[in-house]
């Protein structure tokens, strides 16, 4: 992903639930494929996760995580790209627009 300038909402077919420092993103289910596409992500994915509102781009979440997690920018923006990519492919998140 070479564009952080995309902004990035979450679905409506996706519940979350917290539990212990995790979340699980379910699928609301459609299909019984759709019950494989749980996924948990960790205090950081978590972050990005909620940081994916609707009006961030991308680059206003790095730029966000690098001032609140002492991390640098590289890895920050290695994990969002990684996090995009496996939301996208269980349709938890659909870009919105580009600004």
């Amino acid at each position: 992903m070479k564009d952080f300038k995309k902004v990035y909402e979450k679905s409506n077919d996706i519940a979350s639930r917290e539990i212990d420092n995790e979340l699980f993103l379910l699928p609301i289910y459609k299909t019984t494929d759709d019950i494989s596409k749980m996924y948990i992500l960790n205090e950081t994915a978590m972050a990005m996760w909620t940081l994916m509102d609707g009006e961030r781009t991308l680059q206003e979440i790095v730029d966000k995580l690098c001032t609140d997690y002492h991390v640098s920018r590289k890895t920050i923006e290695k994990e969002l790209q990684e996090l995009v990519k496996d939301l996208r492919s269980i349709n938890a998140i659909q870009e919105k627009s580009s600004r």
